[in-house]
């Protein structure tokens, strides 16, 4: 799947951003309109954070090694009507349209994501052209796992690119979205 970066439609595609210390580390930051988050980062990913002048937040983590890149837009505004599943349903739908567009699936195929704290959704979307990795050019992935996640004071758009949704490194940084992204 190509990797177009299409976060909640306000937002422009911003500067790919780059972390220094590549240990396990946790992290704290300030996201939209001063919700502060925590999340723990897996050695050997970059981690950066940029909020625009909407109040947008992007997070974006990358381990080369794995080739696996996490986008998140956090949005400030925050709704009750985003804690149901449907409102979050719609917004993934609406933000990952080309994904399915692109993908060997042919609808949505919705799951829970059932973090410790909050409510989200998930799908996953699979390149119908490439079998392998190495069908892939430089930038492509295999697959790309799309998601809501809403926390009390965040909503959460999220874009997982990968190459394998069942290696323990995919889990690894899918966790994050169970056990971290959560109010500091």
């Amino acid at each position: 799947m190509r990797n177009p970066l299409r976060l909640l439609g306000i937002v422009s595609v911003i500067a790919c951003l780059a972390g220094g210390d590549l240990s396990a580390r946790p992290r704290t930051f300030v996201a939209g309109q001063g919700v502060r988050l925590k999340t723990e980062v897996p050695a050997g990913y970059s981690f950066a954070t940029q909020t625009n002048q909407h109040g947008m937040t992007l997070v974006k983590l990358e381990n080369p090694v794995w080739n696996i890149s996490v986008a998140v837009i956090i949005s400030p505004e925050y709704s009750a009507e985003a804690e149901g599943e449907e409102w979050q349903k719609n917004i993934v739908v609406t933000q990952s349209a080309d994904f399915l567009a692109q993908s060997k699936e042919q609808d949505y195929k919705f799951f829970p994501l059932k973090p410790v704290n909050g409510s989200g959704v998930y799908c996953v979307f699979t390149d119908p052209e490439a079998k392998r990795p190495e069908d892939l050019k430089p930038g492509e992935y295999l697959h790309v796992v799309v998601g809501a996640k809403v926390i009390r004071g965040a909503v959460m758009y999220f874009q997982i690119y990968n190459n394998d949704v069942k290696s323990a490194e995919y889990r690894e940084v899918f966790d994050l979205f169970i056990n971290g992204f959560d109010e500091a």
